[in-house]
């Protein structure tokens, strides 16, 4: 990596070459260049002199609005409280204030009634009639006026703070709060250029409404009578504005307040402005005396300086400063600096933490921000001749040297291992990784490896039992096959082309049908069947299987009405409701409301719960199942014996019947599992719950589930799946029979 950053970022033969001959060039052009960079530099200076003006004006103005506003809430907090708790007297509104006296350093506070009667927190009764700051407060909206000396003496001006107490529309007084002017320009006491830049706060015609804080500085004073006589001191447009005073030409940079067309007027003699650049100019003049004398020593500084320059140019675009790696900047040009026969034999896998923002929320991002380093340290230490860089936030991108799949399992489960030891030790917190492989191949494009692998970690991100997935083309066919499906689903819905099979469930002692499961079939216009195994996980994975979950039992009970009306005596249907809509919030009353507009029998209604769903805490199962057995239907446990439920879960919900599943029937032969199956039919014997065997397809099966007390069943021995037309006729030769 090092000798791809040294040819990415040294100086080659050629420019060195080059570089020596200007020198040459340099001695012809040296006072050209001298004077273009004395320009280019006081302009620079320049500039950045007023927007060092500019950026402490706005800090100034930002300091003064926020302690305006922040009085401002406070007044308004205060009214807001008077009017919730009904106090329309004076004295009552006096005692509620009096204890913010001093608040935001009001040193007075009180009550204006519509007489222009002041009345003081002091206990003194003012009367205001005639005074313009005090005319203007009377009014529903918050005002601030200009400095003034207060009303009570005092050699100090203030301002006034005003804001209205209403009783509905009706002004009845508003609430008055005095502030030392001197404290208000306080907050302006951010300087620029050494200390010499004066600030003013203007009203929109120009005048000065806070009465400045330096009254002992003439100049200062001086420049506050200037601007009071002068009638066009703010400029039209936002921004800077020239003006002379005593002589001097003086820059001045203007900020709105937001609050009464008031402006923050920072301003400064030009000379002192821009006396850094004048100074870089003699400085430069007394440089050109000695450059010829250093004309040698400047070529290998230079050499030395623009060798550096890239070396930081490196660190600042190219290098994780955090984990201390290369970034996902460095990756392409990594990529691409790879000799042939090294990419032959690499891997490429882009991984990232599962759920790292929330970790990031319960541990703090220190904690997040160890994680990481913690994660590339792990990496160095157990693949330290591997490749990893940081591509974005949490993204990892790393570049493993392995001949083949078997030796990268090999070392990714080596790095997986320590991870997994030093959570158990408690070295870090517990986390997850999904990462995406893909196998490098010499004439790939670093943009398609990529992607080819973000498609295999987008297979199983949020998948905590697979925390990695090799890429393949199947990935990529599957990935577009979904979204074909997901974006035809509404069409097909609205076309009718999701039809209701049934497979009959049998008694095997009698042979007669016991009832059905409703399963869902894609048949396109065209006649084509999708089969469920390939449009189920896809529309689970974009959560339209409640849709289709719903849209199947309005179907089942559209049928089973239509049986009945035929004359069919109809037996009982378990339809299945999907993880995904057992999770949704609003299932039972949908149910419920499918179920009472149908008017179905619901004792003819069965749901099946997969036994994966027991385990999942997002699931309220007991609620569910409780639900729908007072709605009067029927619980079914399916694929009982591929979870990890045990028979704790089994006494924990009132289940009506347990399917067993059809790896169970498969097994029967093999000692160990007929023993489960036997205690299983015990079981479900003991809790009163009724046991029925899918996936029977031999009649050896049937012998020995009867031997062991098993009598229903479904399966293909019996019947496949079939449409409703053939359903119907299977009912109605079953009664015949």
């Amino acid at each position: 990596m090092n000798r791809v950053i040294k040819n990415e970022f040294g100086i080659s033969k050629k420019v060195k070459i080059i570089l020596l001959l200007g020198v040459l060039v340099f001695f012809s052009l040296s006072v050209f260049i001298y004077v273009k960079l004395y320009t280019d530099i006081k302009k620079i200076v320049r500039r950045q002199a007023v927007d060092s003006i500019r950026n402490i004006s706005e800090l100034n103005a930002d300091s003064v609005s926020r302690s305006i506003t922040n009085r401002k809430i406070l007044l308004d907090t205060i009214a807001a409280r008077i009017m919730s708790k009904d106090m329309w007297s004076a004295d009552a509104i006096l005692r509620d204030i009096e204890g913010y006296v001093g608040t935001y350093d009001f040193y007075n506070m009180g009550v204006l009634d519509e007489n222009m009667d002041v009345h003081l927190t002091s206990g003194d009764v003012i009367n205001v009639a005639g005074r313009p700051q005090f005319e203007t407060a009377w009014d529903d909206e918050f005002h601030l006026s200009e400095s003034y000396l207060p009303v009570s003496g005092g050699e100090y001006a203030v301002n006034l703070f005003s804001y209205p107490v209403c009783r509905g529309k009706e002004l009845k007084y508003v609430i008055i709060a005095t502030y030392y002017s001197k404290n208000l320009t306080e907050r302006m006491n951010i300087s620029s250029i050494r200390g010499n830049a004066f600030n003013f706060l203007l009203s929109g015609g120009g005048d000065v409404v806070i009465y400045p804080r330096f009254y002992e500085n003439k100049e200062y004073n001086g420049l506050m009578k200037y601007i009071n006589y002068t009638s066009k001191i703010i400029p039209d447009e936002s921004g800077d504005k020239y003006f002379v005073y005593n002589g001097e030409k003086y820059y001045a940079h203007f900020e709105q307040l937001g609050i009464n067309q008031w402006h923050l007027m920072t301003c400064a003699k030009e000379r002192e402005v821009f006396a850094d650049a004048n100074m870089i100019t003699r400085s430069v003049f007394m440089g050109m005396g000695l450059l010829w004398m250093m004309i040698i020593i400047a070529v290998f500084m230079t050499l030395y300086s623009v060798y550096r320059s890239r070396m930081e140019m490196r660190q600042a675009v190219f290098y994780d400063e955090l984990l201390h790696i290369e970034n996902g900047n460095f990756l392409p040009v990594f990529f691409k600096k790879l000799p042939p026969e090294e990419v032959a034999n690499m891997f490429m896998m882009t991984f990232d933490i599962d759920k790292f923002k929330e970790f990031n929320y319960i541990y703090g991002e220190e904690s997040g921000d160890n994680l990481l380093k913690y994660i590339a340290q792990i990496f160095r230490e157990e693949l330290p001749t591997d490749y990893l860089f940081r591509h974005l936030s949490d993204n990892f991108v790393a570049l493993v040297h392995c001949e083949d799949q078997k030796e990268f399992i090999e070392k990714i489960e080596k790095v997986l291992g320590r991870f997994e030891r030093d959570i158990d030790g408690g070295k870090i917190q517990s986390f997850d990784i999904s990462a995406g492989v893909r196998k490098m191949n010499v004439g790939d494009s670093f943009r398609r490896i990529m992607s080819d692998a973000l498609i295999a970690k987008g297979t199983i991100k949020g998948i905590q039992v697979q925390q990695y997935a090799f890429y393949d083309e199947n990935i990529l066919y599957k990935r577009m096959s979904y979204m074909e499906m997901e974006s035809d689903f509404a069409r097909a819905l609205r076309a009718n082309e999701f039809r209701v099979y049934y497979q009959p469930r049998f008694d095997m002692c009698t042979g007669k049908i016991i009832g059905a499961e409703a399963l869902v079939r894609w048949v396109k216009a065209d006649g084509t069947i999708i089969p469920p195994g390939i449009f189920i996980p896809c529309f689970e994975t974009s959560r339209q299987i409640i849709l289709l979950d719903e849209a199947m039992l309005e179907a089942v009970c559209r049928q089973m009405n239509e049986m009945e009306g035929d004359g069919i005596a109809i037996k009982k249907v378990s339809v299945n409701l999907s993880r995904v809509h057992l999770k949704n919030h609003g299932i039972l009353p949908k149910i419920e409301k499918i179920v009472k507009e149908s008017g179905v029998n619901p004792t003819k209604l069965s749901f099946e719960i997969t036994e994966s769903a027991l385990y999942e805490d997002s699931i309220p199962l007991k609620h569910i199942v409780d639900f729908l057995h007072r709605l009067g239907c029927k619980v079914d446990m399916d694929d009982y014996g591929v979870g990890v439920s045990g028979p704790n879960a089994l006494a924990a919900n009132q289940f009506d019947m347990i399917k067993l599943d059809k790896s169970f029937i498969d097994g029967i032969g093999d000692q160990r599992t007929e023993a489960v199956i036997k205690s299983t039919i015990s079981l479900s014997r003991t809790l009163g719950m009724e046991i029925l065997a899918e996936g029977v397809e031999e009649k050896y099966q049937v012998d020995s589930l009867l031997e062991w007390g098993c009598g229903l069943a479904q399966g293909f021995y019996f019947s496949p799946p079939v449409p409703e037309e053939e359903y119907r006729r299977m009912l109605v030769a079953d009664k015949r029979k």
